[in-house]
């Protein structure tokens, strides 16, 4: 069975912790176990690109292309991971903007 889920519009509550919420708000989606996060407060790259977990283990993937910056996960996982960054480039650029306020930083 293939899971796969876009998160868009988290709504912020009380009972939520302001950490939860912050992680939340960058966690862009779900595919098989994976789970794929932007994070707003990096330093060092800020071109854009997102963060793919798989048990433990994390590869940094540029946004639209799906290509490997850094990182390792499974050959298997990190293919999947790469269809799925090309498959939604229109939507991750358009949450990388809202997360980043439009903000990129060539280094």
């Amino acid at each position: 069975m293939h899971e796969e889920i876009l998160f868009d519009n988290l709504e912020f509550k009380e009972w939520v912790s302001i950490f939860d919420y912050v992680y939340q708000r960058g966690r862009v989606g779900y595919k098989n176990g994976i789970t794929f996060v932007i994070h707003t407060k990096e330093r060092g790259h800020n071109l854009p690109h997102l963060h793919a977990r798989y048990q433990g283990k994390e590869v940094v993937l540029e946004i639209p292309s799906g290509k490997v910056i850094e990182g390792n996960i499974s050959r298997r996982k990190l293919s999947e991971a790469s269809e799925w960054v090309v498959a939604n480039a229109d939507y991750l650029e358009a949450k990388w903007d809202k997360l980043v306020e439009g903000i990129v930083l060539y280094a």
